[in-house]
């Protein structure tokens, strides 16, 4: 797998998982800081994505492509707006 194949399955599995902090948090009220921290998180995985895809576009695959293609239209409908604004950005 070439290094820019690692970098958007890490940057994309991260903005993923981090997103479940927000479904928690309706449970647990006091989570408001873990889902701060999940909102940085997933906006600095995005903007490392969308760097490393300014640098190295042609090696990402099709498939790929499509899977960022569908998780930023999904990062459109955040509640966050530093992640809408990411997401948008890639």
């Amino acid at each position: 797998m070439s290094f820019m194949a690692e970098i958007t399955t890490v940057a994309l599995k991260t903005y993923k998982t981090s997103n479940v902090w927000l479904k928690l948090y309706y449970f647990h009220p006091n989570l408001m800081q873990m889902m701060l921290q999940s909102s940085i998180l997933r906006y600095n995985a995005l903007v490392a994505l969308r760097k490393s895809l300014m640098t190295a576009k042609k090696a990402v695959t099709d498939s790929v492509s499509k899977d960022i293609i569908k998780q930023m239209k999904s990062g459109i409908n955040d509640k966050s707006l530093p992640v809408q604004r990411a997401a948008t950005d890639v």
